[in-house]
């Protein structure tokens, strides 16, 4: 007759079993992940990740897309990594040193920071020198009225703080925003994961968090697969919604990056941290992009 009662051997094995399950289920590996080791990588060497490190730099703008993928640190990536540090202010080492490897370690916003042949916007220079924010695509003089709605479910509270968000661009600028059904909206807002049809897939937690599209087109997607909450303070490992809806909106206006660490419009955003309120270079860079 077999015993009413589980081995603990047997009970363990099930509950080591389900725990990998429900692990494997729900984790992704770091986006991120190829930059481990790779403090003090310079031209000459050869190096797992490489390739990564190309692909990222080639998305966000600083190398071409026709670059040779291998693992090899050659004069193309050393100019590439020179452009990014230049960009954010970094030691323009070539290199990838310390404070390099951490800010390409950061999540941040999906939208490339400089616009290569392969894209079709066209960036506006007409900046002065305080000004550090960047000017893409306006949205035609007869439409300061935009209408919004969702793609999907969110909860109250996430639509909310959107509506906050919104708020706050539209007392700095020309443009009032109406919640309307789908079939009337200009700005689309959606929650999307890894890949989504539009070409620019999602990596999971901890990479990109969100990305917009410049006028015309008018749509906002936020990455599921992070942690997002709303009405307190983040966790280490949580993601404003209101600070994140702030900065691609400012896509959303036609704004670009900007290379003010404190403005709103800067592409990298780490956990933990909150930007509900516009910098002065964000408003700048707005009234500059709609002037009054």
């Amino acid at each position: 007759m077999a015993s009413k009662f589980a081995s603990p051997y047997n009970l363990l094995f099930f509950a080591v079993l389900i725990m990998c399950y429900a692990d494997s289920s729900n984790s992704f590996p770091s986006p991120q992940k190829f930059l481990m080791g790779m403090n003090g990588t310079r031209k000459g060497d050869r190096a797992n990740g490489l390739i990564e490190l190309k692909k990222y730099l080639q998305h966000f703008g600083y190398m071409d897309v026709m670059h040779q993928n291998d693992d090899f640190f050659d004069e193309t990536l050393e100019s590439a990594i020179k452009e990014y540090q230049n960009y954010y202010n970094l030691n323009t080492t070539g290199f990838l040193d310390e404070e390099t490897v951490v800010l390409l370690s950061t999540p941040r916003c999906g939208v490339p920071d400089q616009m290569m042949t392969s894209f079709s916007e066209h960036i506006d220079h007409r900046s002065n020198m305080s000004a550090r924010y960047k000017l893409v695509r306006r949205w035609p003089t007869n439409m300061r009225n935009l209408n919004y709605s969702y793609m999907d479910d969110f909860s109250l509270f996430q639509s909310i703080e959107i509506s906050k968000a919104l708020e706050k661009w539209a007392a700095v600028s020309p443009f009032t925003f109406r919640y309307t059904g789908l079939s009337n909206a200009r700005v689309l807002i959606g929650l999307r994961r890894l890949e989504h049809g539009d070409g620019h897939p999602f990596d999971g937690p901890g990479g990109v968090l969100g990305h917009a599209f410049y006028p015309k087109r008018g749509e906002l997607h936020f990455d599921e697969d992070e942690n997002w909450v709303t009405y307190k303070d983040p966790g280490p490992d949580e993601v404003d919604v209101q600070s994140v809806a702030l900065h691609e909106l400012g896509h959303i206006l036609g704004l670009g990056h900007s290379y003010d660490k404190n403005a709103v419009m800067f592409a990298y955003f780490a956990y933990g941290m909150t930007k509900r309120y516009l910098a002065q270079d964000d408003i700048d860079g707005i009234r500059a992009l709609y002037p009054s």
